[in-house]
């Protein structure tokens, strides 16, 4: 079974995975590949060398604060 959608969080798609399972399909992606390539922080150490530089912040973080602390001129 391939999904083709919009993207899931890792609680939805673990549900799509258990409705495949109660039916006797399986996923091309597991719930654990998923999880590891939905999130950027999952993912950014397996391809820095392949993607701009990148920071990631606690949820609660002063972006504004983080940010002046990485000296990046421009940020998008």
């Amino acid at each position: 079974m391939v999904y083709r959608g919009w993207m899931l969080t890792p609680a939805e798609y673990e549900k799509v995975v258990a409705w495949l399972d109660d039916r006797g399909a399986k996923p091309l992606t597991s719930l654990e590949q998923y999880v590891l390539c939905h999130h950027l922080p999952n993912w950014y150490p397996r391809l820095a060398d392949f993607t701009a530089e990148t920071a990631v912040f606690p949820v609660d973080a002063d972006i504004e604060a983080e940010l002046r602390t990485l000296g990046w001129g421009k940020v998008f």
